[in-house]
């Protein structure tokens, strides 16, 4: 159970990582920060690693209910999911996703973490959704909720997608934290790269669902 419960966790691990994709938000972050002390950097990238938690948390625990009371099964929504992520990894491969064409003006009378607050609510959308958490994103946590339940108790399931939301979320905040040096290091083209290969596991992760779900369905289709 144990080795199983690390594989459970180091998957979702990977897969909201790949899906989140920090490195690409990093020429979006130094943008909108482009003039901000370092002070106000590290308190956005805190507040930014923060609603990943909170907003993924949410998906978590409401994602089934709210496919209950649609209707929804959860191989349906997995097959829906897949094509959506899929897509997603397509365009992170083409590399036409995620772009941000304004800057935000600094708020010099606040401290670092207010004006950090501020910044941030400037640009929750789109910085904190759909970039960050988006379909793709919420999709996959929903994804992972339904795959705890294989778990006994299930709130162990549970807890270990949690877990991997919130070392998604730390170790966004320290890519964000680092985006100079990162910038510096890869530049765009490193970037760039490594957004493509991110695409590629998520699109690998994407036709795994669909054929999980359809093996899921396909005795009903013909009962």
């Amino acid at each position: 159970m144990a080795a199983g419960s690390v594989q459970f966790f180091l998957t979702a691990f990977a897969a909201i990582f790949a899906v989140l994709n920090p490195f690409s938000i990093v020429p979006v972050f130094l943008a909108v920060n482009e003039n901000a002390k370092p002070g106000v950097r590290r308190s956005m990238a805190a507040v930014i690693g923060i609603f990943v938690v909170v907003a993924l948390s949410i998906c978590l625990i409401g994602g089934e209910a709210v496919l209950d009371f649609f209707g929804i099964s959860i191989p349906a929504f997995q097959i829906a999911g897949g094509i959506l992520l899929f897509s997603t990894g397509l365009a992170m491969i083409q590399g036409t996703t995620r772009f941000v064409d304004r800057f935000v003006a600094s708020h010099e009378n606040l401290s670092s973490f207010e004006e950090a607050r501020a910044r941030f609510r400037d640009l929750v959308v789109p910085i904190g959704t759909p970039l960050f958490v988006g379909p793709g994103s919420i999709s996959t946590v929903i994804l992972f909720g339904s795959r705890a339940k294989a778990f006994e108790p299930t709130v162990a399931g549970y807890g270990l997608v949690l877990a991997a939301c919130v070392a998604c979320a730390v170790a966004s905040y320290v890519i964000l934290l680092s985006s100079s040096a990162l910038l510096r290091i890869l530049k765009d083209t490193g970037i760039a790269i490594f957004s493509r290969l991110m695409g590629l596991l998520l699109c690998a992760l994407a036709v795994q669902f669909v054929v999980s779900a359809a093996k899921t369905l396909m005795p009903t289709l013909f009962t």
